[in-house]
């Protein structure tokens, strides 16, 4: 569908990077690192090792808004609870590092950084085939799901950042793929406090950043 859309569209090589995760736990007993915090530097070491290897001097990470900074929505999820893996100065010292491996200058750089998530889902609105492309996405931090038929959860933090997008986009979707459609009343009665959490810490965190803008 990309080609089609985009027949000038130039693809390069596609590298395939194998890696092993330690499973035998028992050998590390409660030393056991289990936060994957290395998870961002991994992906950008792939990504620069591929961009070097075709030539190139840069490397684009797609992350939009307030995902690149990434505030923690409640106070325990501050530390390796959030993620990091496009924080500006996180990136900056992946560049400088493989500045100094290559003997050149390179930069990761963040193209959307000034855009929010649904500004970009936006522009797939006027494509046919990539808003129904866009249906077919998912964020669900619960997937593969293995204990029910229905593919996103609809409640979890990135259920719902994703669903803010679509709808602030004007996206009609799939309800049938939802779980929990935040949205519906009788869906929003039959979740537990907690799973209504993320959805209200948007809100919360919404609502404080006006207090804090308005003069």
């Amino acid at each position: 569908m990309i080609n089609k859309l985009y027949p000038n569209l130039q693809h390069k090589e596609q590298y395939v990077f194998p890696f092993r995760m330690e499973r035998d736990y028992e050998d590390f007993g409660s030393k056991r690192e289990s936060t994957q915090r290395t998870r961002a530097f991994l992906f950008m070491v792939a990504g620069g090792i591929s961009a070097l290897r075709c030539g190139g001097s840069q490397l684009e990470v797609y992350e939009a808004g307030i995902g690149v900074i990434n505030a923690p929505l409640l106070p325990r999820m501050g530390g390796s609870k959030t993620t990091r893996s496009t924080h500006p100065e996180f990136l900056n010292k992946m560049s400088r590092l493989f500045s100094l491996i290559a003997q050149r200058d390179f930069k990761i750089v963040l193209p959307f950084a000034c855009f929010t998530k649904g500004e970009l889902v936006s522009s797939l609105k006027n494509h046919r085939d990539l808003e129904d492309l866009s249906r077919e996405s998912f964020s669900c931090v619960c997937y593969p799901r293995r204990n029910t038929k229905k593919k996103i959860c609809g409640k979890c933090f990135a259920c719902v950042f994703r669903r803010i997008a679509m709808y602030s986009a004007g996206i009609k979707e799939n309800l049938a793929e939802y779980e929990f459609d935040i949205l519906c009343k009788q869906d929003w009665n039959r979740m537990k406090p907690v799973e209504r959490r993320p959805l209200c810490c948007f809100l919360e965190q919404i609502y404080e950043l006006g207090e804090s803008t308005n003069p």
